[in-house]
């Protein structure tokens, strides 16, 4: 998951879609809208499946807030 959210960022950051509006909100390309529905916060679990390496099955939950830095072209993740 965590791969994914970061593909999804540098894409996102790549395509720079727009700007900032005057009135403080970002204004979005729709790729960048789309990665919108992740923004917010969320519940996340994990499970590792056992592995040559790993013998036992690993469980984690992760609450993960996501929002647009100052300028609205990049997505941050902060995990708890």
């Amino acid at each position: 998951m965590r791969r994914v959210l970061i593909t999804l960022t540098v894409l996102a950051t790549a395509i720079c879609g727009g700007g900032v509006a005057p009135g403080g909100t970002p204004d979005l390309s729709p790729v960048l809208q789309v990665l919108g529905y992740f923004m917010g916060s969320w519940d996340e679990a994990v499970t590792s499946k056992p592995t040559a390496r790993s013998v036992s099955e690993a469980k984690m939950s992760v609450v993960t807030h996501r929002k647009w830095v100052p300028g609205g072209k990049i997505a941050r993740a902060v995990g708890t």
